[in-house]
């Protein structure tokens, strides 16, 4: 791969992620703070069709992967030139955070009424927190390996049944849906290190500027739950593929 064709990547997988950041996190606060959106479903579709729309852009360029457990997977498997993955990892990770930070901006007036009226502290809006670690541990370890086993089956050509070039990026936000749906309400869904840990560090950020307690960060230690177990989910999902389904899958046709 050459430079100039890695950098156009990092370029897609940094504005991939900071759209999502921005337009997908950013729906929390119609959710959480404001009430727009009514419940955890109508979040799940925004969601989801944030993340469509972005597989439509970028997925020509890098992939789209906005996900380092994705790019993990995809590097061990031999699907993608490892000299992708730390430079994939910096763009997912600084996109989501920056994206989030956007998202801070854009309801920055919403979010300081928010914590004036005693209803939450906003800096623990745009990353993940449960209530249950080991419950946290299995759906965020259960939710990455699917999303993981369902992408390499989505672009396998053995897989017949699997989604045509326009349908694939609805497929990923279906099944998007389907995790938030159920996961989000133990876990938060994240099965995406980068899509907590960058909005983590931003607000961090955002707590010290405005003065707000800022422990719900980095204090009780979740932030190593959700940086490590959807990377372990995303080799647990590759190694399935890899071991199993694909011995059971008829040959390849040549």
């Amino acid at each position: 791969m050459s430079k100039d064709g890695l950098k156009k990547q990092v370029i897609s997988e940094f504005l991939a992620s900071f759209l999502l950041g921005w337009l997908g996190l950013g729906a929390v606060v119609p959710l959480a703070v404001q009430g727009h959106i009514k419940d955890l479903f109508q979040f799940a579709w925004v969601f989801g069709l944030v993340i469509a729309f972005v597989v439509i852009i970028f997925n020509p360029i890098s992939g789209a992967q906005f996900n380092p457990g994705v790019t993990l997977a995809l590097v061990l498997s031999g699907k993608q030139d490892k000299k992708t993955l730390l430079p994939f990892w910096g763009a997912q990770v600084a996109g989501w955070g920056i994206g989030a930070g956007f998202a801070y901006i854009t309801f920055w007036n919403q979010l300081k009424e928010y914590f004036e009226s005693g209803a939450g502290n906003p800096v623990a809006l745009f990353f993940c927190h449960t209530d249950d670690i080991w419950s946290g541990v299995i759906l965020e370890f259960a939710g990455t390996a699917f999303l993981v086993l369902a992408i390499f089956a989505m672009i396998d050509e053995r897989c017949f049944n699997k989604p045509t070039n326009p349908l694939f990026p609805f497929m990923i936000a279906l099944l998007i849906v389907y995790l938030i749906t159920f996961f989000a309400g133990y876990s938060g869904t994240a099965i995406n290190s980068a899509r907590d840990f960058g909005p983590r560090i931003i607000g961090l950020i955002y707590g010290l500027i405005n003065g707000y307690d800022v422990s719900p960060c980095f204090a009780d230690g979740q932030w190593i739950l959700y940086l490590l177990t959807p990377l372990a989910g995303a080799v647990g999902g590759m190694l399935f593929f890899t071991k199993v389904v694909d011995k059971l899958l008829p040959p390849a046709k040549h």
